[in-house]
């Protein structure tokens, strides 16, 4: 067994990155590579964490080391020496860009956690897309985008990084247009393990260049280690640590849409507005988006939310129409820029994120017996729960389009199975971290 000091001292004898050793209660940030940079603020076991993730789960991991590199360059020095005979068996290694998932797959224990934050580069190419850095969130991206006059298919909420969710596949409020985000994604710049090797490089649909581990080239092409570019289209982390992404993109205007909250007694004009907009995808309005919930906490009791948007910015969409005669609790509906409307839904971070999915026909039955569990669940759990505990239970439903599967070539397998309206429906409970 290598010692928690000996493995600190390998960081820094073999000149990794910017990085804080974990021994309890002290930080340590010396690296050849460092230079008069400042690598950020960063607490460690003993201590504190990372800046706090969207899932508390993440938190109680304690890696020996936490690197957080500041270029292409350094990223590449760090995989191929944790990628050493000598170095790789002792280690565990977790990448972390957003850190926005439920389960602790962005930190480690027992090893060291790569963290993304830093390659936030962000710029605007002469064939119609832009590059966008691993460690950027999407609020930055379409803050970015937006003066310029272009926007790309993203993320709904302001804070989801933009690794796992193109990684994952990836909803945005575009996809009745033009499927998954990932979907829309041209190339990425991957560092990948093969072999015990690790590669790097830029993967298109046409052709580019991997640059190994040991310095040679070779060719990726659509007839040459095609295998990659598509794994990463739906593949998660899994393949290659990725560190720019190309992505398509196309103009910018505002779009008109927020968050609505309804008392729980709408929830059936809640139910059938939601129905009728996921058909209505496939009939002709692809411009129509948005999620409903059905959510519980103490202070606020059972209530109604409907976030809607439409991408052309219409405000008077028949899939949305008469929802300000519902007595709205909270109306935040507006013409807004993307950044706008994601700045809205921003998940609560640092708290324990639980939650389970599975996908279902989109039928009016079963809205109205996903209600009945919730209200169920809810006369359940209310009289075991104080007036003041932070605890939430939220049943979300979230529409996957036809469309969403007509586009690009990616491994989520939708093509095969996604033939007609459907929606996610997603249990979450999410409670305080400590």
């Amino acid at each position: 067994m290598v010692s928690r000091a000996l493995r600190c001292g390998l960081c820094w004898f073999l000149g990794l990155v910017p990085l804080v050793c974990a021994l309890p209660g002290k930080t340590h940030s010396n690296s050849p590579l460092a230079g008069s940079k400042p690598v950020g603020i960063i607490t460690v076991p003993g201590l504190h964490f990372l800046p706090m993730p969207y899932g508390g789960e993440s938190k109680d991991l304690r890696p020996h080391c936490i690197l957080k590199p500041e270029t292409v360059e350094q990223v590449t020095a760090a995989i191929k020496t944790l990628n050493t005979p000598q170095v790789g068996k002792c280690w565990n290694v977790a990448i972390r860009a957003g850190g926005h998932s439920n389960f602790p797959a962005s930190n480690t224990t027992s090893g060291v956690t790569i963290d993304l934050v830093r390659p936030n580069t962000l710029s605007l190419n002469d064939n119609g897309t832009v590059s966008v850095g691993s460690g950027n969130r999407w609020g930055d991206v379409y803050r970015y985008l937006e003066p310029r006059g272009v926007m790309v298919a993203g993320g709904r909420e302001s804070t989801v990084g933009v690794s796992g969710l193109l990684l994952g596949g990836g909803l945005s409020w575009y996809s009745g247009h033009i499927g998954s985000a990932v979907d829309n994604a041209a190339a990425f710049e991957v560092r990948r393990a093969q072999a015990g090797r690790w590669r790097i490089g830029l993967l298109t649909g046409k052709a580019s260049q991997v640059v190994l581990a040991d310095g040679s080239v070779v060719r990726a092409a659509s007839d040459e280690n095609p295998d990659l570019f598509r794994a990463l289209k739906g593949g998660g982390g899994n393949f290659g640590l990725v560190t720019k992404y190309k992505l398509r993109h196309f103009p910018s205007h505002n779009i008109f849409g927020g968050i609505t909250i309804f008392p729980y007694a709408q929830k059936d004009a809640i139910m059938r507005k939601f129905v009728g907009m996921v058909d209505g995808n496939a009939n002709g309005h692809p411009d129509d988006s948005g999620f409903a919930a059905a959510a519980w906490g103490p202070a606020s009791g059972k209530i109604m939310s409907f976030i809607v948007v439409n991408t052309e910015g219409r405000s008077n969409t028949t899939a949305f129409a008469g929802l300000e005669d519902l007595s709205p609790l909270v109306d935040m509906r507006a013409d807004l820029p993307v950044s706008g409307i994601a700045a809205q839904i921003t998940s609560t971070s640092g708290q324990y994120q639980v939650w389970s999915t599975l996908t279902y026909r989109n039928t009016p039955d079963m809205g109205r017996k996903i209600l009945s569990s919730f209200e169920s669940v809810i006369d359940d759990v209310e009289p075991l729960i104080d007036s003041n505990e932070d605890l939430r239970i939220v049943y979300l439903l979230t529409p996957l389009p036809i469309s969403s599967s007509s586009y690009g070539d990616n491994v989520l397998g939708l093509d095969k199975t996604h033939t007609t309206s459907s929606v996610i429906f997603s249990v979450q409970a999410i409670l305080p971290s400590t």
